[in-house]
């Protein structure tokens, strides 16, 4: 499946391609999205890693990937993170999911990537999920 189809699938609400999209963004964390459901307007993910990931940047880093999805039944997101094989959760947060249009100072935030090269955080966002041909930066924007 093509991923311009599998973000269209995610932004519809479907659990699997949610997972799928979550699972490629962290693929370089170390961590993996083991569940995904979304109930009652609540997407509740489910982390799995070896190491006890780091709270306050994957929060963030997954509150900002969910609300630039758009999912349109989204309306909360619940984060857990637990070992492989364990039950209990290490951590877990609950926040409410903002629309693109609240949360405009994201595109406007300047990072520096592994390069040292200057972007904003669509810029870096497009780049780690190129979707040029799906949706343009003008349209993220809007």
């Amino acid at each position: 499946m093509s991923k311009e189809s599998m973000l269209k699938l995610a932004k519809r609400g479907d659990e699997k391609a949610i997972a799928s999209v979550l699972n490629y963004l962290l693929n370089d964390k170390g961590i993996q999205v083991v569940e995904a459901t979304l109930n009652h307007g609540c997407l509740r993910i489910v982390l799995e890693s070896l190491s006890v990931c780091d709270r306050d940047s994957t929060v963030a880093f997954l509150h900002q990937a969910v609300t630039n999805l758009a999912i349109d039944s989204a309306k909360s997101l619940m984060i857990c993170a637990r070992q492989p094989g364990k039950y209990a959760p290490l951590w877990s947060e609950t926040l409410a999911l903002t629309t693109r249009l609240e949360n405009k100072n994201f595109h406007n935030t300047k990072i520096t990537n592994s390069q040292g090269k200057k972007q904003n955080k669509l810029q870096q966002w497009l780049a780690k999920f190129p979707l040029t041909s799906f949706i343009s930066a003008r349209e993220w924007e809007n």
